[in-house]
């Protein structure tokens, strides 16, 4: 539903493979220009465009879900009853920051927070956005890269959608491109999306797993079983510095708000 996307590889010339995953920090002069906020101010509604998606709910009457996309092609506020994320709570724990930073390399720059009570990892108004521990365990890494950047805006989806299963399946997918190009190729979104499509998941509404398009094109097969209470350990990034690292000439932000997948992103490339 973002009307930011591209088709073509943003993988930078010249990068080193094992680069892949740096951690690193933004310019601090840049953020206020740049912010996701639903809320910004800077959008006007003459210039939102209002998309609606009929649901239907169980009494059989059609919902009509309003995801209102600013000049800017980041979306508004909108969120869905059913949504797994309505229903789990944090239980993560200040002193557990200092970890997250040491493990999984995030910068100074970008602030971590603890939910306040009763927060969800998704909710109307954040500033920033709410990150399961079982993300980065299963090697995500903050700020983006800019494939990761690439694959949330042809998605139209928020990163908080994607399972952690689904980023170990690309993340790998990822890293088996680069190994057996000996370094010389990088895998774009369109080649990984003629493998894998995405597809939501019936226990956890909103939150979407890669599956092959055929038994053919299966190329990661050992995933866990059960990343367990997941749902229950995250915790905040705010303001867009973990969205994109230095030197990336193609920034681009990537939206906050949870998103209703459009069918042609089912579609193969």
């Amino acid at each position: 539903m973002s009307s930011a996307s591209s088709n073509r590889s943003v993988a930078r010339d010249g990068l080193d493979y094992e680069k892949v995953y740096p951690s690193g920090h933004r310019e601090q002069d840049s953020t206020e220009d740049r912010s996701p906020s639903s809320s910004s101010s800077s959008s006007t509604y003459e210039d939102l465009e209002v998309v609606d998606q009929d649901e239907g709910p169980d009494d059989g009457e059609k919902q009509i879900v309003r995801s209102v996309i600013g000049a800017d092609g980041l979306r508004e506020f909108v969120m869905v009853p059913e949504w797994t994320v309505n229903f789990f709570t944090s239980v993560i724990k200040e002193n557990h920051f200092k970890t997250l930073r040491d493990n999984y390399q995030i910068p100074e720059n970008v602030t971590i927070r603890l939910p306040y009570k009763s927060e969800k990892c998704y909710y109307d108004g954040v500033e920033g956005v709410g990150i399961y521990e079982q993300m980065l365990k299963a090697g995500l890494r903050f700020p983006l890269s800019s494939l990761h950047r690439e694959l949330l805006c042809r998605l139209g989806l928020s990163v908080n959608q994607i399972s952690p299963n689904a980023w170990r399946v690309f993340i790998a997918m990822e890293i088996l491109y680069g190994a057996m190009s000996g370094g010389k190729k990088r895998l774009t979104v369109r080649e990984f999306l003629h493998c894998y499509r995405p597809d939501e998941i019936d226990k956890s509404k909103g939150i979407y797993s890669f599956v092959p398009r055929s038994p053919l094109l299966k190329v990661i097969y050992d995933t866990p079983d059960s990343n367990r209470d997941w749902k229950r350990r995250y915790f905040f990034l705010e303001g867009d510095g973990w969205m994109g690292r230095p030197g990336d000439t193609d920034f681009m932000p990537v939206d906050t708000t949870w998103g209703i997948l459009h069918p042609s992103s089912m579609d193969r490339p």
